[in-house]
Formats: structure tokens, sequence, C-alpha cells
């Protein structure tokens, strides 16, 4: 068993009144525009400089996915969700645990650091890899809307966005506007369940949101053979458990806190995953038997 704990803490100061925005605001576009049918309705995108800007003047090649979008497109996960952008492709890591790697312009790594993943702006990546941390998946309750950039975007964020940048804008109080739950099942033993609550008092909003997601995953992701079979050739021993399934199941609880009036905002964010599949195995080896736990904590003040 592996048990892991992290915990992010970011405090970001904003003095200007720009900034990165938690709504869609009306389109820019008039009717009929050349612009219209290529980009949709979603007009405003604020990854490309860090502040909104109309979609067809951002200074980078920018796609953005909407709550409807998504609620259209079925998916369950921020993963699902980005596997419907156009020129972002997502596959296994052969390094890192099956965890999903993005790739952006064919630039492939086992570890990802060159997608900079952004929550409401903060980057969520550990310093020592640049990776996301294991087993961290967003549910959909949580998002407002995706914007990904699909190509370079060091000049505003640094090193890490070497290949593109992907943030997240969660829904915030007005957007809930009261209390939302839901629950969906689903083949491989899947099972979500997810509630939020959104209320404000005079200058002050509250959010709170928690979201359950299980899985016993695909047991028909066979291999053929993994390190240990080499290994065998080599040795002439029998040891290896391929072929095999892969470990790919799941649990995970998600809670949000969020407080915020006209003049900051603050968010704790955790995520905990208990009995974690350890994919092809820990060393490369299949391993049915062992697990992964972890914790990653995420505190933002604005």
């Amino acid at each position: 068993m592996k048990s892991r704990l992290s915990v992010l803490l970011v405090l970001p100061m904003m003095m200007s009144s720009g900034g990165l925005t938690h709504a869609a605001e009306e389109n820019s576009f008039e009717e009929g525009s050349e612009f219209a049918d290529f980009y949709g309705e979603e007009a405003f995108v604020s990854i490309a400089t860090g502040s909104k800007k109309s979609i067809d003047k951002a200074p980078a090649v920018a796609s953005v996915i909407s709550a409807e979008a998504i609620k259209e497109l079925g998916a369950r996960t921020l993963n699902e969700v980005l596997e419907s952008v156009p020129g972002l492709h997502i596959a296994p890591s052969a390094l890192n645990r099956l965890n999903p790697v993005y790739s952006i312009r064919g630039i492939h790594t086992g570890y990802n650091s060159q997608v900079l993943l952004l929550i409401d702006g903060v980057p969520f990546q550990y310093s020592h890899s640049g990776s996301r941390p294991e087993l961290f998946n967003l549910s959909v309750a949580a998002i407002e809307r995706v914007e990904v950039i699909r190509g370079p975007g060091s000049a505003v964020y640094g090193a890490d966005a070497y290949s593109g940048v992907i943030n997240v804008i969660t829904k915030d109080a007005q957007s809930i506007a009261g209390t939302e739950m839901g629950a969906r099942v689903g083949s491989f033993d899947s099972r979500d369940l997810w509630l939020q609550h959104g209320d404000s008092w005079n200058d002050m909003e509250l959010l709170f949101s928690l979201s359950y997601q299980h899985t016993n995953g695909d047991s028909d992701r066979v291999i053929g053979s993994d390190l240990q079979s080499t290994l065998d050739g080599v040795l002439l021993t029998d040891v290896s458990l391929a072929p095999g399934a892969l470990s790919t199941g799941n649990e995970r609880l998600e809670t949000r806190l969020g407080l915020s009036n006209k003049n900051w905002e603050l968010n704790l964010w955790s995520w905990i995953s208990n009995d974690g599949g350890i994919g092809a195995g820990g060393a490369q080896a299949l391993d049915p038997k062992g697990i992964q736990n972890d914790e990653v904590y995420l505190a933002d003040i604005t």
C-alpha cells in the first residue's frame, strides 16, 4: 500500500480590477459574422492574456467549453471534457501509473510537465516534477467552463506552459444559487454522487460542494507482457502475472468550501482517493493487489 499527503497552498495577490472571470458574458459576435460559426457562442476567453478578451482577438489558439456543452457531452470528469478539444489528445502515461497525459501538438512526456493546469487561475502541479497530483481528476459538477490554449503560453505563465495551458473556471455561489444534487451509475460499477449549495448574506457569498466517484476499473484493459516478463526471459524464471488486466479502479471524494465578498475570495479544496489501482504496477510489473491512497489539499486566497 502506498499513501501520500499533498498540500498546495497558494496566496496570489491581485491588485487590478481585471483577472479571470467566473461567468461568461454576452456574445460579442454579431449574428451572421464570419467568426460566429467558427467559435460558437463562447465569445470571451481570459486565459491567453490574463484578462478577458473576445476569443477572435486572443493572441493564441484557444478553445472554451461551457457548462452547457459539458452537460451535452455527458462527461463525468475534467479528463473526459478535455478529450473533446481538437488538437488535445489524452493518453495514459507509461511512467506515471497511467495518469492521463495531455498531449498538444505532438509533445508527449511521461509526467506531462509541459502543460500547465490552472484551477481558477491558480497553478495546480507539483513543483519538483511539474506533474499533476496522482489520481487527480476534477468532477464536472464543479466546473463552470474550461479554457484551453493549444500552443505555447510561457510568455504569460512561465516555462511550465511550454506546450499549452488549461484553466478550469469553477462555479461560484451565484451560478449555483441554491442547492443542487444528482447521481449517476454506469458500467464497471461506476457510481457518481454530488451535492452543491450556494447562498449569500448581505455582501458575503458561501459555496459548498461535495462529489463522490467510484469505479472498479476496466477489466478488459489487458496487457500481454510487462517488465517482469522481460526479466523472466533473461533469468529463465516464471514470476510475471502477465498477461493480465491493468488495475484501474478508484474511489474519490472531492470537497470544496468557498467564501467571498467584493474584496476577497477564499477557497479550500480537498481530494481524497482510496483503493486506487496502480495501473501496470509500481515497477511496471502487474500487481492486482497493490493500491494507492492519496490526499491532496489546495487553499488559495485572492
